[in-house]
């Protein structure tokens, strides 16, 4: 899992309250023991979801129905992007990710040793 200063998560949670995400649940919040939260947005069939742990962050991404997420900078880099910014990441999955392109990472994932 990519791993997130708390600056860059909320970075991404506002790119994708800008970029035509709709925000579909949240789960924790500050009253959460150690303000564990997770959150996720939907455009379009992608899911991106924004989870801290015990004061970690991390995000990754689905697609609608699969019930199955990757990693978005595993995704990225699989795709051949390498943008050091976590928000230039999830805004390039975000515009280049489509059912069969999920299908085949997931794939590839599952066989992977």
């Amino acid at each position: 899992m990519s791993m997130l200063a708390g600056e860059d998560a909320d970075e991404v949670r506002n790119w994708l309250g800008r970029n035509e995400f709709e925000h579909v649940s949240s789960v924790g919040g500050d009253t959460a023991g150690f303000g564990d939260r997770q959150d996720i947005w939907e455009r379009d069939g992608t899911l991106i979801r924004v989870t801290r742990d015990r004061g970690q962050w991390w995000y990754d991404m689905s697609r609608a129905g699969t019930g199955s997420w990757l990693d978005v900078d595993t995704v990225a880099g699989a795709m051949g992007y390498k943008l050091t910014a976590p928000v230039e990441r999830v805004a390039y999955v975000a515009a280049s990710i489509d059912d069969r392109v999920f299908g085949a990472l997931l794939a590839a994932e599952r066989h992977s040793p």
